[in-house]
């Protein structure tokens, strides 16, 4: 993932930053196919997984290939288990059908993550997929659903 891709965390990060709820950040793409994932810290987070083959996805109001954003408790934890399902799935489609699991075997996956500092990786999680749909109109395709941890916005009720 190129940086302009990640405007949407850039945004995201500048209003945590304003409350005190982020530490450090990796900009650096961790490729889930080549990459050793001992090379990410097992501290508390969140992550933003992305194709590495150069697709993009169609999003009401641009494109991206940023596809799913979580969190973890435990980073280095989270991705293995992300790179083992992706790979799973790579070699067997039925493997797991989680949207963020099929995605990164079609397209690649790579991954930049976020640590928490002393706040509820939560709060990060939350403040991307706001700014995500801020820009792009849409929560990442993989995510599947608004999350109940930020509130409904009004015009999310069926007319």
């Amino acid at each position: 993932m190129r940086d302009f891709h990640l405007r949407f965390a850039v945004k995201a990060l500048a209003e945590l930053r304003d409350h005190g709820w982020y530490d450090n950040e990796s900009w650096t793409p961790f490729d889930l196919f080549e990459d050793d994932p001992d090379q990410i810290p097992n501290e508390p987070g969140a992550y933003v997984l992305g194709t590495a083959d150069g697709t993009v996805l169609t999003y009401p109001w641009g494109i991206s290939p940023v596809y799913y954003i979580g969190k973890a408790a435990r980073l280095q934890e989270r991705v293995s288990q992300h790179r083992e399902h992706t790979i799973g799935c790579r070699n067997d489609h039925e493997f797991n059908w989680w949207p963020r699991y099929q995605y990164g075997a079609a397209y690649g996956a790579h991954c930049v993550w976020y640590f928490a500092g002393d706040q509820d990786p939560q709060n990060i999680e939350a403040t991307l997929v706001q700014s995500f749909y801020d820009i792009y109109g849409s929560i990442p395709v993989a995510n599947i659903r608004w999350p109940k941890f930020l509130p409904t916005r009004a015009s999310d009720e069926d007319p």
